[in-house]
């Protein structure tokens, strides 16, 4: 059974928000089919996830560069989008055709070294897209 590991800033059961409902529709989705661990996005360390096989993010304001450097260099991961963390003001609808000027991307290295990322609309993916070319996402 693989090991997964799951990275969220929150979960349904301390915050009743979107993405985390959405969240945790896929964690009921995979609990059956897979060893998952779940883990605070603030409180998760490289030690936590040596052992895991694969790691989904999801909000990952609270995660630590260490670990963010440390998923993008050793581990597989996807990170499941909700809120436009590759740009300073996680609202690209500020910029003239949603595409943000290079100085605020930012995450970049970790979108791009994601073995997907995730998001939950076709919009979502072209303005993305428009913002990191080279990220491999999908809907």
């Amino acid at each position: 059974m693989n090991k997964i590991g799951f990275i969220s800033d929150f979960y349904r059961h301390q915050l009743l928000g979107g993405g985390e409902s959405n969240d945790d529709n896929l964690i009921q989705f995979l609990k059956p089919k897979s060893s998952l661990f779940t883990y605070k996005s603030g409180e998760v360390t490289v030690s936590d996830l040596q052992d895991k096989d694969f790691v989904i993010v999801s909000n990952f304001v609270l995660l630590s560069e260490e670990v963010k450097s440390y998923l993008a260099s050793e581990k597989k991961y996807i990170i499941y989008e909700h809120d436009h963390k590759y740009v300073k003001t996680r609202d690209p609808s500020k910029y003239v055709n949603f595409l943000a000027p290079k100085s605020d991307i930012i995450n970049r290295d970790f979108y791009t070294r994601a073995s997907k990322v995730v998001v939950l609309s076709k919009i979502c993916k072209e303005v993305l897209q428009r913002n990191i070319p080279e990220c491999d996402v999908t809907v």
